[in-house]
């Protein structure tokens, strides 16, 4: 179960620091939010740079 878990959290975590969320309330808050629009911009940056 603590695996699932993990995954869950690695799938919906942020890839990259952003300098709004300061602390771990804004962080709940925000990870399911910025977790997939930052795995849309690496995925957007990695077509661009293997074109």
């Amino acid at each position: 179960m603590l695996g699932a878990e993990v995954k869950l959290t690695q799938a919906y975590a942020p890839t990259r620091p952003h300098r709004w969320v300061d602390n771990e309330a804004r962080n709940k808050l925000a990870a399911p939010l910025l977790g997939p629009v930052d795995r849309a911009l690496d995925a957007v940056h990695r077509h661009r740079v293997a074109t």
